[in-house]
Order: structure tokens, then sequence, then C-alpha cells
């Protein structure tokens, strides 16, 4: 419930989304990012800052 209301979107709508019963929008992706006080990469690759800078030391 908290994560719906800092990215004003509905609770049930969340929930589909977390069990992965609905396809997300850019749109939807951008406010979850930002409630959650990251980027959206992050919700999909959290470790992809490291692995670009491992790639860069090779």
């Amino acid at each position: 419930e908290d994560l719906a209301g800092a990215a004003e979107i509905d609770r049930s709508y969340v929930s589909l989304i977390e069990n992965q019963h609905f396809a997300v929008s850019i749109d939807v992706l951008e406010k979850l990012a930002q409630a959650l006080g990251t980027e959206i990469h992050e919700l999909f690759l959290p470790d992809l800052p490291a692995r670009l800078q491992s790639r860069a030391h090779d």
C-alpha cells in the first residue's frame, strides 16, 4: 500500500505487477522507480553499475 500510494498507482495494480500478471508501461515504471528512490534499470538489473565498472577495468 505504501508503494502504491507513493507512486500514485492503485494498490490492486501494484499487486498485479508484483505477481507478474500484468505488463507495465514505461510511465508506471518511472513512477515506481521514483517512489522507491531508484532508477528504472535498477528495478531489473540492480547490479548494473558494478557490472559496467568491472568491465571498464578488464
